[in-house]
This record gives structure tokens, sequence and C-alpha cells, in this order.
């Protein structure tokens, strides 16, 4: 081990930029940047994700269980998520009408403070009975709609 003048040790240099890594905002679990959600936020998400799968499951609406959940993402942190969704336009539309309900159902199986905002997205299905090959959209019924 090599010691500077005042016999302190010298340790090689790791590479690691010191503001970089004392940086408070990286360390939050929360938190999305370049490398993607944190730790927390994906939880978040997959535990919503459960929550839809059986709500959407047990629903009452028989449209709704055509319903088939794609993802739930951060849009951009916690606070917002992005429901993706692959439907046919009858079951968009009852997903449409069944917003307040299903975020009724995440607020009473989630333990936070608040329940973040959904934002809809559809990848179009068309029409029932068509090929899964031949996606066209169903006019006036895909793109993200926002639940506040």
């Amino acid at each position: 081990m090599n010691r500077d003048e005042f016999g302190f040790p010298q340790f090689d240099d790791d590479g690691q930029d010191p503001v970089r890594y004392h940086d408070r905002r990286r360390r939050h679990a929360t938190a999305s940047g370049p490398g993607g959600p944190g730790r927390k936020a994906r939880q978040l998400c997959g535990q919503i994700r459960e929550l839809l799968a059986l709500a959407l499951a047990g629903a009452a609406d028989d449209r709704l269980h055509d319903v088939q959940l794609a993802a739930v993402l951060p849009a951009p942190n916690a606070g917002r998520l992005l429901i993706v969704v692959r439907a046919y336009a009858d079951a968009w539309l009852a997903l449409l009408d069944a917003r307040a309900w299903l975020r009724a159902e995440v607020a009473a199986g989630i333990t936070r403070r608040h329940v973040p905002e959904f934002t809809f997205t559809n990848i179009d299905l068309g029409e029932p009975g068509m090929l899964d090959g031949q996606l066209a959209p169903a006019s006036g019924t895909s793109g993200p709609i926002q639940l506040i």
C-alpha cells in the first residue's frame, strides 16, 4: 500500500465520479432516470398489474374479461402509470367506462397515501373475429386516455 507524504494510505482511482456517487437524487428508489425506473417503481407497477388483472377477471361486465394487460409502466414516475392493454373496440369502450372503478379497486389493494394516476393506451385488435396478424385500429377508440 502506498502512502502519501503525511502517511495516509493512497488508493487507486475506482473511476467513479464522487459527485454522482453522493447525488441524493440518484439514490431515490422510485426515481426514473437513464437506467430506467427504480426498484420501488417497478415493484408498484407489478403490484398494480396483479390487482388490475384480478379486478378485470372478477368484473361484472363480461366485455372486461376480454381485456389483456400488456404492461404497467411508470410514466414518467410512480405518480402516473401507463397501462398498456390489448382489447377489441367493445372491450376498450367497456374499460373506459370502468376506469374509476378500476382505480378504486387498486386504491383498496395498495398501501400508499396517493393512488397513482392512470393513463390507458390500447394495442388495438380491431374487431372481434379478425386475425391477429391483421391489426386495424377502430376509429376514435385507440390512443392514450388519461384518468385523473
